[in-house]
């Protein structure tokens, strides 16, 4: 849609290719209220984002939060405190830093004006980018936020030039990051209730010659007087800084760079909120600068001078970042494969709604790690917490066989030992991808999301509200159709003779609500 000068700005979509990936992408968010976006992965990582630029994000569930999490009335109105944040100071070319006009991305526009803004989502949801031209039209800037098991969270930022070939943008001093971090020990009720009192407890101190941050407590939040040491930090580095940025650990210096352009390394804060940011004066840009920041906790004294150790030894770099990425857009789409996600169509929204239909159905009921087949340790260890008479009888039988076994070769063997062997493992179901769901939009649910191990291996389990999983199941079923008898099974072994259902359904059984007194 053409609009005039006179015209304000009108909300609008469409898709578009970029970097190798196909996007929605939104014109114009801020002329409409904002709106709530999901960051999907294909580990525990979760973010929940705001059209404004501000989210939430951690590990786990809610308390492995790296920012606080909160409702999203107030992620919406929190952007000036908690989140990502950058000022740009560009210069006249005179060299008066005094002269430099000061453009913040994202920031409210109270008055109107300004640049443009977007806001784009890959097909697969696995990223989510922001991005605002410039008032004047020659710069623009990008943050673009993804996750990767093994590093974290990733934060990319670009500064693209858009002047004409030949040219070069102005001279350009930069402080980007995150603020109001979250370490490890703080958790939901603390950060809403007791904000001021944690901020007295934090200690952020730089590692890896200042590429690492380590946001942690100088000790657990205790009102008694015994010893409560805290072990476990919140980490944050950055990769593909200019030469000579420095890095900061809150954001005590912010009004001085808005003011000067100048700021001084901190290589420790305490009793401050931790902040990861990075200050460096830009290189002429020809065309595009781009820089990441990585995010992940909780991280052990171990797990931490490990990072460091592999930062200092030339890790980390950009290449690593967009492997680690690429890894998670693959995994993801290989669990919606096994689904029938990825479709292909001349309707091409037709299209992106069947797949993102299917990412939320399976990040609720699961897919099928496997197919039809079985893994024999596994389907044992699932007789065992169920019933260890059974999985007794039956473990010399499949222990003698392949490590890996087709469901009918398994309901084979269990037939021939009985009924209730066979009932046992008519109700294995290896499932794998499936969380307790919630976000902040709907407060009562508390959402829980363990998907893979310790050793990054897929875990097969299932969790989730009854009546929700068996919906998700419903529409699971076409792409694995051998399974219908299973599921049946387990619908009907959750229910009461009289017909009442519980509150909750898991490979571990079911979970009945607690009656009022």
């Amino acid at each position: 849609m053409l609009t005039t000068a006179q015209d304000p700005p009108v909300l609008t979509g469409a898709f578009t290719e970029a970097d190798g990936q196909t996007w929605y992408r939104i014109d114009h968010p801020d002329s409409a209220p904002p709106f709530f976006m999901t960051l999907a992965s294909d580990s525990d990582l979760w973010a929940f984002l705001s059209s404004n630029g501000s989210l939430t994000a951690g590990r786990h569930d809610a308390e492995g939060a790296f920012l606080p999490y909160e409702t999203v009335d107030r992620i919406h109105l929190r952007w000036e405190h908690t989140g990502p944040r950058t000022w740009i100071r560009i210069g006249n070319g005179d060299g008066d830093s005094d002269q430099a006009t000061l453009w913040q991305p994202f920031a409210p526009r109270l008055a109107g004006g300004g640049g443009s803004r977007s806001v784009w989502k890959n097909l697969s949801g696995t990223r989510i980018r922001l991005r605002e031209v410039h008032a004047g039209g020659q710069l623009a800037f990008e943050q673009e936020w993804a996750g990767a098991a093994t590093l974290g969270l990733v934060r990319t930022a670009r500064l693209q030039w858009l002047g004409g070939a030949g040219t070069s943008a102005p001279p350009l001093q930069v402080l980007d990051g995150v603020l109001n971090l979250v370490p490890p020990g703080v958790s939901v009720l603390h950060a809403a209730t007791m904000s001021s009192l944690t901020d007295a407890y934090k200690w952020n101190e730089l590692a890896a010659g200042g590429r690492l941050g380590l946001f942690t407590l100088y000790a657990q939040i205790w009102d008694r007087a015994e010893p409560k040491e805290s072990f476990h930090a919140l980490a944050a580095w950055h990769s593909g800084l200019p030469a000579g940025a420095r890095s900061l650990l809150s954001a005590h210096q912010v009004e001085a760079f808005c003011q000067t352009g100048m700021v001084q390394t901190e290589p420790l804060t305490r009793g401050r909120r931790g902040a990861w940011l990075a200050q460096f004066d830009a290189p002429a840009i020809g065309t595009q600068l781009q820089w990441h920041q990585v995010l992940d906790g909780p991280k052990s004294q171990v797990e931490a001078f490990a990072l460091a150790q592999w930062l200092d030894a030339g890790g980390g770099t950009p290449p690593d970042i967009h492997q680690a990425l690429a890894t998670n857009d693959a995994g993801l789409d290989d669990l919606l494969t096994r689904a029938d996600g990825l479709q292909r169509s001349a309707d091409t929204m037709a299209a992106a709604h069947h797949r993102a239909n299917v990412l939320f159905n399976i990040m609720r009921g699961g897919v099928f790690v496997d197919g039809t087949r079985f893994d024999r340790d596994d389907l044992l260890a699932f007789l065992q917490q169920r019933n260890r008479a059974v999985a007794a009888l039956l473990q010399p039988v499949l222990a003698s066989g392949p490590a890996t076994l087709e469901r009918s070769a398994a309901l084979a063997i269990a037939r021939a030992a009985g009924a209730q062997a066979e009932r046992l493992v008519l109700g294995y179901l290896p499932l794998t991808f499936s969380r307790r769901h919630g976000d902040p939009s709907r407060p009562w649910n508390k959402f829980s999301i363990r998907v893979r191990d310790a050793a990054g291996r897929r875990v097969v389990s299932y969790e989730g509200n009854w009546r929700d999983i068996f919906q998700n199941w419903e529409a699971l079923l076409p792409s694995q159709p051998a399974y219908a008898t299973s599921m049946v099974a387990a619908f009907l072994g959750a229910m009461t003779p009289d017909g009442y259902n519980p509150y909750r359904i898991s490979r571990a059984g079911i979970d009945w609500e607690q009656p009022e007194p």
